[in-house]
């Protein structure tokens, strides 16, 4: 898992010309939550796609801090709402081309889980936890906007991932 006090850092280095009411208004939260962001933990993941959504800031940056802050073929959007829902089966989907051609029980091992979970991950009955996305970052040296928005490039470079 990506370090919470290290994303809230970087959330809010790109906050910095901003008030914590100005920023809670941004993301429709109270204020109170935007001193927890600030005092304790990252800001939620929806709140994190939404702010990277709508600025064009890479995920690479944000979750790992490697790379441009700003991923060059992403584009600033307007989400829909300030809630904005990750495709969990798009996710899923994108994690098993990573495994692909491997037996459940292989794949289970390498990310210490049941077979059993392997089988709902690609059955949609439950989505591939965090943690376990992160550790498929690290091990087939993916980028986060590929994994999480389908954004090409898929693999990095060698000088980012170190």
């Amino acid at each position: 898992m990506p370090d919470k006090r290290e994303v809230a850092d970087r959330f809010f280095s790109c906050h910095t010309d901003l008030s914590t009411h100005e920023i809670a208004k941004m993301y429709g939260v109270v204020p109170e939550a935007v001193l927890n962001w600030e005092k304790r933990v990252a800001p939620p993941w929806k709140t994190l796609k939404y702010f990277c959504d709508s600025q064009g800031i890479s995920w690479d940056w944000i979750l790992d801090g490697v790379g441009s802050i700003y991923h060059p073929a992403k584009t600033k959007r307007k989400p829909r709402t300030k809630k904005p829902e990750f495709s969990t089966y798009l996710i899923n989907r994108r994690f098993f081309t990573l495994v692909k051609g491997k037996k459940n029980s292989d794949i289970a091992a390498e990310f210490d889980v049941f077979p059993s979970t392997i089988s709902e991950w690609k059955h949609r009955k439950n989505r591939v936890p965090w943690k376990k996305l992160q550790q498929a970052v690290q091990k087939y040296n993916v980028r986060w906007d590929w994994l999480l928005d389908g954004i090409e490039p898929k693999y990095r470079d060698s000088e980012e991932s170190q």
